[in-house]
């Protein structure tokens, strides 16, 4: 009989009062958490009172700690380093997602696991959550933060008939500014940085947040800027879905000023970059045919069909673009 496997949970948090109870009583019943590591980041309303509470009277094992918030990787460092030593794993966790259909763990033994995510608006991609707790690894990036490990880390995908629903509305959420704050932080934060890399991703992520507010021309020179850092530093390996996923929102906003050649340019360059993906050969087949091109409108159809296919399984969707 083997020992059982266990879990650790990393979590930060600030101002959840209202959502954290129903957050904890969803983590109970979805897994078997045998150690709980919750950090504070300066909550003003109950959170930390309550989660205490929450850890006593359900005779859970843990702490609550409160730390001085710096950035998201600083403060998940701290969360991840409270972590080491408890358990066999640990899992990575923000207040207001949620669990829906049935997550059924496999038996335990590769260093990283990634949980299928969808959002809001129907995208759905994976996100390492569940990692060995000796696993070399730590939080980069200060904003839209993710966690690093090295190449020969061994990973798998978590599949089964369910998917992590991520939430908004968590305190950051709820913030009616939340976007032109993000533009504000990410561009200080890409002015400072040092890191070619960790620069090309704040660029990404700053024309998105210009893309959630309709600022269409800003979000066209970062996303332009964040192609530039792919051409520009070819040793380097940057995201792949971010530079795809540049293109094709490219496309989309060329197509929001009718520059249609453009967009097909875009969208033939995220073909070429990743032949894997579908979007690409599915919105030049729609723009083939509001054009009349009706053979190639159905080439492109059949091409979109076919990597669905056979891609199907570990995919990453992409649905909408433009708010």
């Amino acid at each position: 009989m083997t020992d059982k496997i266990k879990i650790a949970l990393s979590m930060i948090v600030k101002n959840e009062s209202p959502i954290i109870i129903s957050t904890l009583d969803h983590l109970q019943h979805h897994f078997d958490i045998d150690f709980w590591v919750i950090c504070d980041t300066g909550s003003t309303d109950h959170t930390v009172v309550l989660v205490q509470n929450y850890l006593i009277k359900n005779q859970l094992n843990g702490q609550v700690l409160e730390h001085v918030w710096q950035d998201f990787a600083h403060n998940r460092n701290l969360a991840l380093d409270a972590c080491r030593g408890t358990a066999d794993y640990i899992l990575f966790w923000d207040a207001d997602d949620r669990i829906e259909g049935q997550l059924h763990l496999p038996h335990l033994d590769l260093d990283a696991y990634a949980l299928k995510l969808k959002e809001e608006n129907g995208v759905i991609h994976y996100r390492y959550l569940l990692v060995r707790n000796d696993l070399a690894c730590i939080w980069r990036s200060k904003l839209h933060e993710f966690i690093a490990f090295s190449l020969d880390t061994k990973t798998a995908i978590i599949m089964s008939d369910y998917y992590v629903k991520v939430g908004h509305f968590g305190a950051r959420s709820q913030n009616k500014n939340k976007y032109h704050d993000d533009v504000k932080n990410l561009s200080l934060f890409y002015a400072q940085e040092q890191d070619v890399f960790l620069k090309a991703r704040y660029a990404y992520y700053c024309a998105l947040s210009y893309l959630s507010i309709s600022q269409y021309h800003l979000a066209k020179q970062w996303l332009e800027r964040r192609l530039s850092y792919s051409q520009d530093y070819p040793h380097i390996v940057f995201n792949t879905d971010e530079t795809y996923e540049s293109y094709l929102r490219l496309g989309y906003i060329a197509l929001q000023f009718q520059k249609f050649l453009n967009a097909e340019s875009y969208w033939k360059e995220a073909i070429k970059l990743f032949p894997e993906r579908f979007e690409a050969y599915y919105e030049l087949s729609k723009l083939y045919l509001k054009q009349g091109l009706y053979a190639l409108a159905y080439e492109y159809a059949q091409q979109a069909q076919s990597v669905v296919q056979q891609h199907f399984e570990h995919m990453t969707y992409y649905i909408k673009i433009l708010p």
